[in-house]
């Protein structure tokens, strides 16, 4: 008599299923090289203001109060000069901003080359730069203006005073 179920197959060796490729390790595409840097903070200031983050906007307007020509002060980066300023731009004419936004404004007013071009725009959309510690990199840009500036100022001052002595020495 022949069985209905016939489970001999259930014995046979059956092939290893082949191992799952690993994930793909962090590249340095994915991570961006200037962690950590000016660079740095100064593109989490840039997604605080697209973001629209209060707080973000609280340390700008405070800023920007008492810092002379903040942009250049809080940006370095001559691209993150020009996408600061289109974001104030369309602030100013209560325009929406996102990156993609910034991107059509920045292409329509011609100055998408000085803001990096379109690729380092798109940058800022594959790099996720959370703007939660923006008060924070604000307020450290700023201090270390106002050290750069009174070292300025004293070695200013300490130029004039040689030039007294030089002047008091005839």
């Amino acid at each position: 008599m022949t069985e209905l179920f016939d489970a001999d197959w259930l014995l046979e060796e059956v092939p290893a299923e082949p191992e799952p490729e690993p994930a793909p390790a962090i590249t340095e595409s994915l991570v961006p090289s200037d962690i950590g840097s000016r660079s740095s903070r100064e593109r989490c200031i840039l997604a605080g203001l697209i973001l629209n983050n209060r707080e973000t906007a609280t340390a700008w307007g405070a800023a920007t109060s008492t810092v002379p020509n903040a942009e250049d002060v809080l940006f370095v980066d001559p691209r993150h000069r020009a996408l600061v300023r289109g974001l104030l731009y369309m602030a100013g004419k209560n325009m929406p901003v996102d990156f993609q936004t910034l991107f059509q404004q920045l292409r329509k007013s011609r100055k998408l080359d000085s803001a990096g071009g379109a690729k380092y725009i798109a940058e800022h959309t594959l790099h996720y730069w959370c703007p939660a510690n923006c008060r924070f990199h604000i307020e450290t840009i700023v201090d270390e203006w106002r050290q750069d500036e009174a070292v300025k100022i004293g070695a200013a001052l300490a130029d004039d005073m040689n030039s007294c002595s030089a002047i008091a020495a005839l």
